[in-house]
């Protein structure tokens, strides 16, 4: 017998056939490379959620955007927008701190009104989607149910874009609703705080005649350290202008020093010049836009999200579109990513990731999740129902929320991840990871394989199983299926049955283990085979 190395490289990898990915992982769940080895992802517990008085709550509606920061005083809060509330978390005290009349859009992404977010050749001339006849209104930008959320100073400031209005929230009194900042503009598709203290919204309202229209390409920025200034004057800092774009902006946001735009289209920068012009726009990218509001995160040092192109990533310098070794080429990655507005991107710091949250059907929730490590380069990809991952820096571990429906209503629950090896509220499948069709020696003749020397290592809560596929030629239905067996971990190896002139191995956790486990280099003792 004669052992034969099982060296496979990190990460999934399913571009083009099966067998042109041999020495490959093709796939998996719940499952991570770190030093040399692969590991499942950490557990998650379940955040406990109390009303002011103490009595356990629930979170309404389907949260999509979070934000995490600190007052005056130390006091460390964290904002909560979903399809039906603004809520503010302090430890495990929540408030439901939602206007009153605030517009909220419902579970599915709708249309955004206005001039130039219609089809061409549709509609009344002159006239805005939407003001009169339904029937302009398709084709127009979507409406995502994404709160933005941007702290200026101590205070909370945010917006939805289905209402249009910018809120403003003050920890010194948590259970006052959150109150429109006088002033401000309407309309509003986003907002962010630079770091010159200029309040800039995009999307804004101006008015036609008897009509209040929508300018989705409309950027405006308040005066310094005052939120309520926006009108441009000679004595004031408050301005204006328009992206030259073919969409609208989608989302605005800080990176490092920056203020950047994201629209449907293309990646541009609000650059601070001073008096007397304050801003100016210029594009930084074209053929990259965003696919929607939450579809973007960020680390110290990349801009990463997913585009109706595939997936992108900003340096500071330059935008660069990057490869996905899940997906044959960019376009299949923003078919399947791209085709809703509920996609999350999310940064995970403690394992230098980042995630992607999508849906495999359009009308519902985030149901799948893509793992990007930005610096080993690996793919991996898998079963989670998550609809926001958040990653504050002021916050031991992420922060996601698992989205459900109570009778009707739809409410989330939200998470700490990372934390133990516990998965409490998950249906999907066990941990598991399988290779691509692995030649046995050299592939030209028949070997049968005896046993499987496993390099792992398992702690008394995990058992591991293996299992193999043996083929005679690429692309064909394997031989024989040896079904998954527990790995004999007293002697060190495991003995199994099979020949081929090459094997697919699945290994894969007990579904109730709920341990930690490693597997690192394997090996397969083989001797030659007549193939009958």
């Amino acid at each position: 017998m004669s052992p034969i190395p099982l060296k496979i490289a990190p990460g999934f990898a399913r571009k083009g056939t099966a067998y042109s990915q041999q020495g490959r992982w093709r796939g998996g769940n719940l499952v991570r490379f770190q030093e040399s080895s692969v590991r499942p992802i950490g557990g998650w517990s379940q955040v406990s959620i109390t009303t002011t008085s103490g009595d356990s709550t629930e979170i309404v509606g389907t949260v999509r955007s979070m934000l995490s920061w600190k007052d005056n005083l130390g006091r460390s809060w964290t904002a909560i927008g979903t399809t039906r509330r603004l809520y503010i978390l302090e430890g495990s005290r929540v408030y439901d701190v939602t206007p009153a009349d605030l517009t909220t859009p419902g579970e599915s992404p709708g249309v955004q009104l206005g001039f130039g977010t219609g089809n061409y050749n549709t509609g009344n001339y002159n006239e805005p989607v939407g003001t009169t006849g339904e029937g302009n209104a398709s084709g127009a930008s979507q409406v995502f149910g994404y709160w933005h959320l941007d702290n200026f100073g101590e205070n909370l400031l945010a917006t939805i874009d289905s209402d249009g209005r910018v809120f403003e929230w003050n920890p010194n009194t948590p259970t006052t609703v959150a109150a429109v900042v006088v002033g401000a503009p309407e309309f509003a598709r986003g907002l962010v705080v630079t770091s010159e203290r200029h309040v800039v919204v995009i999307g804004a309202k101006e008015v036609v005649g008897p009509s209040d229209i929508p300018r989705p390409r409309r950027v405006q920025w308040s005066g310094p350290e005052d939120n309520t200034d926006w009108t441009p004057a000679v004595d004031s800092a408050a301005g204006e202008n328009d992206l030259q774009d073919q969409d609208g902006g989608i989302r605005c946001l800080r990176f490092r020093n920056e203020t950047l735009i994201l629209t449907g289209t293309g990646l541009h920068r609000l650059a601070y010049v001073g008096y007397p012009y304050f801003y100016s726009l210029q594009r930084i990218a074209g053929d990259c836009g965003i696919a929607n509001p939450g579809a973007v995160s960020m680390n110290s040092s990349l801009l990463f999200w997913v585009s109706p192109r595939g997936f992108f990533v900003y340096d500071g310098n330059q935008v660069q579109s990057i490869d996905s070794d899940l997906f044959n080429t960019p376009g299949d990655a923003a078919a399947l990513l791209a085709e809703n507005g509920r996609t999350a991107v999310g940064h995970n710091e403690l394992h230098n990731e980042f995630w992607v949250l999508y849906s495999t059907d359009p009308g519902i929730n985030p149901d799948r999740y893509i793992i990007w490590s930005y610096k080993a380069g690996w793919w991996a990809d898998g079963e989670l129902d998550r609809s926001c991952w958040y990653d504050s820096d002021i916050a031991d571990y992420p922060i996601a929320s698992q989205p459900f429906d109570d009778a009707g209503t739809p409410k989330s629950r939200l998470y700490f991840h990372e934390v133990g090896s516990q998965r409490p509220a998950y249906t999907g499948d066990a941990e598991y990871i399988e290779s691509a069709p692995i030649e046995i020696g050299t592939g030209g003749a028949f070997l049968h394989v005896d046993r499987v020397i496993q390099d792992s290592d398992i702690d008394e809560g995990a058992r591991l199983r293996v299992g193999f596929d043996f083929y005679k030629a690429p692309n064909v239905a394997p031989l024989k299926t040896l079904a998954p067996v527990p790995l004999d971990a007293a002697r060190g190896y495991t003995d199994v049955r099979g020949c081929g002139r090459m094997m697919a191995l699945r290994i894969s956790a007990d579904a109730d283990s709920n341990g930690d486990w490693r597997v690192g280099n394997w090996r397969v003792e083989v001797s030659e085979d007549g193939g009958r």
